[in-house]
């Protein structure tokens, strides 16, 4: 499966040592964590605009589609409470866009969570994975965020992706989770991202296993390559909502209701998670290690 929920919302407008949430789906519960100053809405019925509501409206169930501004344990964050993806017919550079806005704004850290499907067969439904890596199959077609014209201000034409998903920031996120007694459904592993809407093959997630995949999903590849570009530390967390269907003898079939529903039970131990990993986060000007691996 992909990322696919909802959460609440909320948003302020400070803009300087900022950290950037994407929320991949609402009932990661993520939101209603924040103390909130400012909140907007890219929806219909939310934007003035007309063009902005044709171009930037969020259409998946469970995204709710909305801008947090505000404070999370007393860090500035801004939040995205939903995302958008290429099958809604977006470029994947608008896609991504949102990265280089948070950038721009201050923000020097990214964490982006998703709904995904586990590949792994170690792993179980419920199942956390901190992201490792990622194999980002669009940009093996040559769909990638930073086609083109390349802009100075915030990256240089090529960038290093071997660090992609900052190793310290994972080891914080481990600790909290043993603090929070989470370690027995923690994991670790590599996410892939495909372009969907339409759910893999058992071919495909065979294929998706063999190359190294634990989890698949998508969305956030394209968004982690940017926030890299930008010179953002990422950190990644993927909630294993369904297990992928790998055997032909298989009758059950991927859903998206099933997604929505691991997210409801699971939500809360997202949400201690994050919130103890950045109770612990340093601005990298305070740390040299940190600084060093941007």
């Amino acid at each position: 499966t992909s990322d696919s929920k909802e959460n609440k919302p909320d948003s302020s407008a400070a803009l300087t040592e900022t950290s950037d949430f994407i929320v991949g789906s609402r009932e990661i519960h993520l939101i209603s964590i924040v103390d909130v100053d400012l909140l907007l809405k890219l929806s219909p019925n939310g934007l003035n605009n007309p063009q902005w509501r044709r171009l930037y409206t969020l259409q998946v169930p469970g995204h709710a589609g909305r801008l947090v501004f505000g404070l999370l344990s007393g860090k500035e964050v801004v939040c995205m409470q939903g995302r958008f993806h290429t099958y809604e017919g977006y470029p994947i550079s608008t896609c991504a866009m949102p990265v280089r806005v948070f950038h721009l704004m201050g923000a020097h850290t990214l964490i982006v969570t998703n709904a995904s499907g586990g590949l792994n067969p170690a792993f179980n439904v419920g199942d956390i994975m901190i992201i490792k890596d990622q194999l980002y199959f669009p940009g093996f077609a040559g769909d990638n965020p930073l086609r083109g014209i390349n802009d100075e201000r915030f990256g240089p034409r090529f960038i290093a992706m071997s660090n992609a998903y900052d190793a310290k920031m994972r080891k914080l996120t481990h600790q909290a989770a043993k603090e929070l007694g989470h370690e027995k459904f923690m994991r670790e592993g590599v996410y892939c991202m495909l372009g969907g809407p339409s759910f893999e093959t058992i071919a495909e997630a065979r294929m998706l296993r063999l190359l190294g995949g634990d989890a698949c999903g998508m969305s956030t590849c394209h968004e982690v390559i940017v926030a890299r570009h930008c010179g953002m530390r990422v950190l990644g967390i993927s909630l294993i909502t369904n297990m992928v269907v790998m055997d032909y003898d298989e009758v059950r079939l991927a859903n998206h209701e099933e997604v929505l529903e691991t997210g409801r039970k699971r939500g809360r131990d997202m949400q201690s998670l994050v919130l103890n990993t950045v109770q612990q986060i340093e601005d990298p000007e305070d740390d040299d290690e940190l600084s060093a691996a941007v």
